[in-house]
């Protein structure tokens, strides 16, 4: 037996050598132990996206200047830059109106800048405090984009009426008393919380007389104490702007009854007599200083028309672009309205005449956008606000702050809106 074991031990060396066992492995096997060593661990697992946090905030509108909204929720304010967000506003941006701005981001107390928002929308089903009310004043001023009325005193109020129907029985007169049509917040409008100093106007505008307020919108809001002041709290005149209102009607009688002019007819062959009322249609060139300037058929160059004891009706405002007809008597002579007796100037009524392609332009330079509107500060210092949506046509791509452009609208379709449906846009060359 002991002659066998080193035959034994041999064998069992040669079957572990054929087996690639090297003597480590063999002492390693023959000991019981093994090699613990485990491979890398995997990479760690990329991070997760960060969670996009949104939200929203509901409250008054207080105000709007194109880019920037402030609203008024409780007793804070929030200022958002809106020039990122989408405006769902189909009754337009009036003042104590109640919005919802929707954000992304975490917002911290009052502070905004942490966030972006994304949409304004319109709350349709809070709005109890917005109603149509009426507005009393003596006449100061009128341009093609707005009017100013003293209400008291102490206090005249700077009105836009771009795009809405005006009508004065005897004329434009400063110094007449006028009624307006208002859709908003009746409280704010006489409270004058929220109301911003008015631009610096050039001739047509408001009188340079008044002593212009100084407060901005978030001042007035915060204050309670600019809440229902009387006007004998000052013996100066001072002028606020109100312009987030929609504007219905402006008139001299009240309540509002404009004429109903049947469409213009046909050309007749046979010739009117100098005494029989004639029509000449003509196109609105513009509007300051109560003269309309007019560019009557044939003639070569505009004619400057005062209206301050004609009767005057314009149902889309007085605008550039805007087709008006002059009712006369008398012999036209190609050049001018001399010799005629201007009896009325009438407006294409859109409710009337339906296919007529009624179109306005304002121009001015602009000063905020947001996703889908766009907003320019007018040569009357107007703030003009249109969707930008649906343009049919538009000459230019430059909507930087600063760039001058003329906005071609349709004011029909803004009639209960004080934000406007555009049709072009175009780079503004005029001087």
């Amino acid at each position: 037996m002991k002659r066998l074991f080193p035959f034994y031990i041999a064998i069992l060396c040669l079957s572990l050598f054929l087996s690639g066992c090297t003597p480590g492995v063999i002492i390693d096997k023959l000991t019981g132990s093994e090699n613990t060593d485990k491979p890398d661990p995997s990479p760690p697992p990329a991070p997760q996206a960060e969670r996009v946090f949104m939200d929203e905030v509901a409250g008054r509108l207080t105000s709007f200047n194109g880019e920037t909204l402030t609203i008024r929720s409780r007793e804070d304010l929030y200022v958002f830059d809106i020039s990122r967000a989408a405006l769902e506003c189909p009754k337009g941006l009036l003042a104590g109106d109640e919005l919802s701005v929707i954000y992304e981001g975490k917002l911290t107390g009052t502070d905004t800048s942490t966030v972006m928002a994304l949409k304004v929308a319109d709350t349709l089903h809070k709005k109890p405090h917005l109603k149509e009310f009426t507005v009393t004043g003596t006449l100061m001023g009128i341009t093609a984009h707005s009017l100013s009325i003293q209400v008291s005193d102490s206090r005249i109020m700077l009105i836009p009426t771009i795009g809405k129907p005006m009508y004065f029985s005897s004329g434009i007169t400063l110094g007449r008393q006028v009624t307006l049509h208002l859709m908003g917040d009746e409280h704010l409008f006489q409270s004058a919380a929220h109301l911003l100093p008015p631009p610096d106007n050039k001739a047509g505008s408001a009188p340079a007389t008044p002593k212009t307020s100084g407060a901005t919108v978030a001042e007035a809001a915060a204050d309670p104490g600019t809440q229902g002041q009387s006007d004998t709290a000052s013996q100066e005149v001072t002028t606020l702007q109100f312009p987030l209102v929609c504007v219905l009607s402006v008139s001299d009688l009240e309540p509002f009854a404009p004429p109903i002019e049947k469409p213009t007819p046909a050309d007749s062959e046979e010739q009117p007599s100098a005494a029989s009322e004639q029509v000449m249609r003509c196109e609105i060139q513009s509007f300051q200083d109560q003269a309309i300037r007019l560019q009557p058929p044939g003639a070569p160059v505009a004619v400057d028309l005062n209206l301050s004891s004609v009767p005057v009706y314009f149902p889309v405002g007085i605008l550039s672009g805007c087709p008006v007809d002059i009712y006369y008597t008398g012999n036209y002579n190609g050049v001018n309205f001399d010799g005629l007796s201007i009896l009325r100037i009438t407006g294409l009524d859109p409710a009337i005449q339906r296919s007529a392609d009624i179109s306005c332009h304002v121009s001015g330079a602009i000063v905020g956008t947001t996703v889908n509107t766009l907003t320019i500060r007018t040569d009357t210092g107007t703030l003009f606000t249109c969707y930008t949506r649906n343009i049919q046509d538009s000459t230019t791509n430059d909507h930087a702050t600063g760039s001058p452009v003329r906005i071609i609208f349709s004011p029909t379709q803004s009639i209960n809106s004080n934000i406007f449906t555009v049709l072009k846009i175009q780079d503004d060359t005029s001087p």
